[in-house]
Order: structure tokens, then sequence, then C-alpha cells
């Protein structure tokens, strides 16, 4: 009777458990392990939803999110003091999965684009000598001629870049044999002085080999620069503006250049000559105490603090008792002088009030100088930045307020010549020094306005052209600068600039005087191992003979045409 209860449960059992007549019998399944006793349900032709208590994996991440994540949020453009109204971003639709973030995912902030504005110089003004950019090994030989001297010129030259050219490293210097001297035997020159004797008299000579080895650009974060080419400002130039360290004939001064800038706090270095042939250093120190704002305006507030010397400044030229102003050596390359040390300090404020995307940018800017145990200026001034495409242009224009006994941007590019004579004033040998010059200066008040305004348009890396114009301060007449460059080719390079300093009268801003300089050069690569150099100058040089015999700075023209010869890496016709 058990036995029968027992056979009846189990075929009740094997019937509920049956498929409908009319479907065929599916084989039995193996059983499944604990932990995926769902799976099976999604093997029927209906299947249930799931509930599962397994982490899910995470959503797979797109290349963009991935970068989003991995770079650090670009500077935004936005907070100016006045901005053109934008358009609200579009929203993106719910059923993307970036519009829902998920609850472990911090929500991601939106980034603006990078800054395109345009930083830094548009031209090379200021520039004495172009350099080659790429990769050389070769030698020059050229003619050259300084002060009606005439002499063949060899030049072995290195030129190495490396880092996608951030590192430039430019070696070389002249060997300039004398072919024919007017003024010491014609062809028949001494044996000794067949060498030009004044490129290599003194063993600080030789670092002049050192023509440039220098690190990324002056906009960047982190710039330094040693060498002899260019010419150097400090902050808005109101004690340094494109100061030259390489404006007598007969002298080559290798100087130094470090730039620091970040979001917060920089600076900038300056050494004239790193053999203290010549002392002048200046610094910069500059905080932005609101950088880490999103607002324009505010993290672009700015103050800064300068400081300028010149350790060795000519107090007087030494003269013996007939007058005659000594030198060092027989040649005359450096007149003597009693030294004397001259500091100043400075301190600015700027802020940039409008910025309209990538098109406008206006800085402004008010500056405070002290010339120590001398005078005193102000300057109020705004730097405008405008780019459309390819063109940009830059403007500034300075409203001055000049002391006694001080002179504006009083490290200029005229100084190395200036602070011996001041022949660009007084063409005489008996002209003062620029640092007796200054002393004399006084006006009725004790106080005389004076504006500076400077102008530059470009087509970025092809065309530039600049000009700048001083006026007002009475002593200091007018001062104009015209600088063009052509540098739309890599193979040619072309570009001139010319100084006028304390003119008084618009027809005589181009006779070549006493108050002139003038840089200019071409650069043509005509094939890979073979380049033409012209270049010309317009500089000064100390002359025992100048006053009958007393001595003092001369105007002089030099020029030099030549080829290198040598085999030149990256080079294109482009």
């Amino acid at each position: 009777m058990i036995v029968s209860w027992l056979s009846l449960l189990a075929l009740l059992h094997l019937s509920a458990d049956a498929p409908p007549s009319s479907q065929p019998v599916a084989p039995t399944a193996a059983p499944s392990p604990p932990g995926d006793a769902d799976d099976d349900l999604d093997e029927l032709p209906h299947p249930r939803p799931r509930t599962s208590y397994r982490p899910l994996p995470p959503p797979v991440k797109t290349e963009i999110e991935v970068r989003e994540e991995a770079e650090p949020p670009q500077e935004t453009t936005t907070g100016a003091l006045w901005e053109p109204p934008k358009p609200p971003p579009k929203a993106k639709p719910a059923s993307e999965p970036s519009s829902q973030p998920s609850s472990d995912e911090a929500p991601k902030i939106v980034e603006a684009p990078p800054d395109k504005m345009r930083k830094g110089e548009l031209s090379m003004l200021g520039l004495a000598e172009i350099l080659n950019d790429s990769n050389f090994l070769g030698v020059g030989i050229g003619y050259f001629n300084l002060d009606s001297v005439h002499y063949i010129s060899l030049t072995p030259e290195v030129d190495l870049n490396f880092f996608d050219k951030k590192l430039k490293m430019n070696f070389g210097a002249p060997l300039n044999i004398t072919l024919f001297d007017p003024n010491g035997g014609g062809f028949a020159v001494p044996p000794g002085r067949r060498i030009r004797v004044q490129d290599w008299d003194d063993w600080r000579d030789y670092f002049k080999i050192i023509r440039r080895v220098q690190w990324g650009r002056k906009e960047d974060r982190i710039f330094a620069r040693i060498g002899r080419v260019g010419a150097s400002s400090i902050g808005h130039g109101g004690l340094m503006r494109r100061y030259n360290n390489n404006m007598l004939a007969n002298q080559t001064r290798v100087g130094l250049e470090v730039n620091l800038n970040s979001d917060y706090v920089g600076g900038e270095a300056f050494l004239s000559d790193v053999t203290l042939q010549s002392k002048v250093l200046a610094g910069l120190l500059f905080v932005k105490p609101l950088g880490w704002m999103q607002n324009y305006a505010a993290k672009s507030l700015s103050l800064g603090f300068v400081y300028a010397a010149d350790l060795g400044v000519p107090l007087a030229l030494q003269r013996d008792e007939e007058g005659v102003v000594r030198t060092v050596n027989n040649f005359g390359n450096d007149p003597l002088f009693d030294q004397g040390q001259l500091h100043a300090l400075g301190a600015s404020v700027e802020v940039k009030p409008v910025r309209i995307g990538d098109t406008v940018d206006i800085k402004t800017y008010f500056e405070f100088n002290q010339i120590l145990q001398h005078g005193r200026g102000f300057t109020f001034g705004t730097l405008g930045r405008f780019n459309v495409g390819p063109i940009a242009l830059r403007a500034r224009a300075e409203m001055r307020v000049l002391g006694n006994d001080y002179i504006p941007s009083y490290f200029d590019n005229f100084y190395e010549i200036q602070k011996l004579q001041f022949v660009t004033f007084n063409p005489s040998t008996f002209a003062p020094t620029k640092l007796d010059f200054m002393g004399s200066i006084s006006y009725p008040g004790n106080y005389t306005p004076n504006g500076y305004f400077e102008v530059t348009f470009s087509w970025i890396d092809k065309l530039a052209v600049s000009a700048a114009y001083e006026v007002g301060g009475n002593r200091y007449l007018q001062s104009f600068l015209l600088h063009a460059e052509f540098t739309a080719f890599s193979w040619l390079r072309i570009f001139a600039t010319y100084h006028k300093r304390n003119f008084s009268n618009f027809a005589t801003l181009f006779n070549f005087a006493q108050s002139d300089l003038l840089f200019a050069q071409v650069r043509l690569a005509i094939l890979p191992f073979l380049i033409i150099n012209a270049r010309a100058t317009k500089t000064f040089v100390w002359d025992p003979s100048v006053d009958l015999g007393l001595g003092g700075l001369r105007n002089i023209f030099d020029f030099s045409v030549g080829v290198e010869l040598g085999w030149q890496w990256e080079w294109s016709k482009d």
C-alpha cells in the first residue's frame, strides 16, 4: 500500500513539470552552480527581468572623457570688466550617458578653449643679428669692412637644436684677416696686425664664441638665454627698455637672461656681461594675488617690483694733463673712467579690464620709478593686443611725468654709448657722461610731461612693421624708431632697424648723423650647403684721434657679405 502511494505521488510530480502535448519535450539541462541560479532565464523565449546582486562593471569611457580627466583645466578668458554676451551652452539630451553622471562620479567642469591670443613680441625689434634656427655645421667666408678697413673674414659655425627647437645653440666667432688698411700700410699690413687685434686682445673676448644658447621663448613658463644677440626689457620698460649690450664695434659682450612665469608669481633676471666688463644688471619680481580666481580681470591683477643698476657706471673719463682721454691700450678699444654705482627701484600695478574672446585684450598699468640719489618719474600706460586670424596688432601708449634729475628707460638701446659720452645730444668730444647729463636736468615746477607711443603690425611669422615715437621733456627733444622684417620663408629672412635720438626737426630724421643706430641683414639659404649673408650696421667706436687727438666716440658705418658653406638639416623651401 505504501509503495502504491509513493508511485502515485511520483507520477503526479512528473506530469506537473512536463510541457504541453503540442510542444516537443526539451532535454533536461544540467543543474547550474548556486551563484548563477538566474542565468538559465536568458534561455526562455520571453526572459523575465532578473535580479542580480553582483556589482555592474563601470561604463566604458570615451577617449575624450579620459583626456579631459587627465589634462588640467585651461585658463578661461571670462570675467573681464566688459565682455560680449555669450549664448548659453546647449544641453545634452538626457539619453546621452555623459549627461547623466553616475552617483559615484563627480560632475565634470566645463573647460574654456585654450587661449589663442598671441603673447610676447610680434616682431624681432631689438635684434642685432639673425641666427640660424636649423642644425648647421660649416664655415662662413666673406668680406668685412669696418671703419674703412677691408678684411677677409673666416667664421667656423656650429648651430644645433634639440627638443623640438626649444633648445637652440649657436657657436662661432669671426677671424678677421686684414686685407687693406688705408691708415696702416695699405696692403703691406705688419704681420703682427694681420689678424685684427681688437677682436682678440683680451681673454674675455673668447666668450664671444657663444653666440646664443637659449631655452624656450620669452612668453613661455621658463625662458633662459646666454649670448650676444638681442635687446632686453624688464617689466614695462620704465627702467630698462631694449637695452643692448653690444653697441660698440670693438666690444663683444655675452649677457644672461632668465624668465620664470606662472599664474601666481614670476620674475625676470638680467646680467649684461658674464665676464663683468659691463656691470649692468636688473631684476623683476611680480605677484598675482588673485591668480586663483576664474574672473579674468581679477586674476590678471599683477604687482611688480623692479631693481636695476650699473655697478661700474662711468662718473668721468680719465684724462691726462693735456686733456687726452686715457685708454686701455694703444688701439683705443676702451676708454678709462672713474667708476661709481647707480641703483634704481620701481614698482608697478597692472590689470586687464577688457577681454573679448581671442580678439581683443587691453592692459592698463601704472609705474613709479626712482633712481636712488637722483630723480623720479611716473608712468600711466595702456597696452592693447588685437588678433584677427593670422593678423595681429600691438599698440602701446604711455603718458609720463618726469622729475628733475631723471631719465625714463635709463638703460636703453643707446646706454653703452651714452654712459661714456652723451654724444647723441652734444656731438662734442667733451660731451658729458649720461650720469652727468641727467644731473643737469631741471624743470620749472620740478616736473614735466612726456609721451611714448609704439605700434606693431604683424602677419604672424611672415612680416612685421614696428614704429615708436617719444616726445616731451624738453631736454630730450624727440626720439624715433622704425623696424621692418620679412620672414615668410624659412630660406629667406630680412630685417632692418633704425633708431634716431634727440632730434628736433623731422627733416633730419634720416640724415644718418651722430645720433643714429642702424642694424640690417639679409639671410638667403639657396641650398642646404650654401647660405648667403649680407649685413650692415651703424654703431660707434672709440677713436683716440677725434678732436685733435683728445679722443672720443665716433659714429661709423660697416658692412659685410659672405657665404656659409656646410650642411644644414631640416632645410626646405616652404
